[in-house]
């Protein structure tokens, strides 16, 4: 983090807490869907106390960021959106790679709901359009899951 997260729960936390909070207040149908890209684990549970309802993106290869801890310590809390890699994968991955990636993440994160299967950015301008069908088949072969 930029920040350590002892500043960030005395400057930011209580800031975004009240612009959430004031946001429910008006529409409480609103999602707060929250995007933060880097490292910021160390406050995932602060953003989940404090309304927060998708974290996106669930980046892979960043500190934090392993699926089946973010599943098992914040899943019933929050729905994940991204996960899938797309500055190696999506561009230099295999059709399978790229199809058991997306199964295991989809297995983890999806279990009993609140995943949101995508690339944890855009999909760069090096990706093949074959590895975007890939990408593609696999979420349709593997996006339903149980609830």
């Amino acid at each position: 983090m930029i920040i350590s997260p002892r500043l960030w729960r005395r400057l930011f936390k209580p800031r975004f807490a009240e612009l959430w909070q004031e946001l429910k207040s008006l529409n409480p149908e609103v999602m707060i869907l929250y995007h933060s890209d880097g490292a910021v684990a160390p406050i995932l549970e602060d953003l989940a106390e404090i309304g927060m309802q998708v974290f996106n993106p669930v980046q892979p290869n960043v500190p934090g960021h392993d699926p089946q801890t973010l599943k098992d310590t914040l899943g019933k809390k929050i729905a994940f959106w991204g996960a899938i890699d797309q500055q190696e994968l999506l561009p230099h991955g295999t059709s399978d790679q790229i199809e058991r990636d997306v199964a295991e993440k989809i297995r983890i994160l999806g279990k009993g709901g609140g995943y949101m299967v995508a690339p944890a950015h855009i999909i760069q301008a090096d990706t093949s359009m074959e590895n975007v069908e890939a990408f593609i088949a696999a979420v349709k072969k593997h996006g339903v899951y149980g609830f």
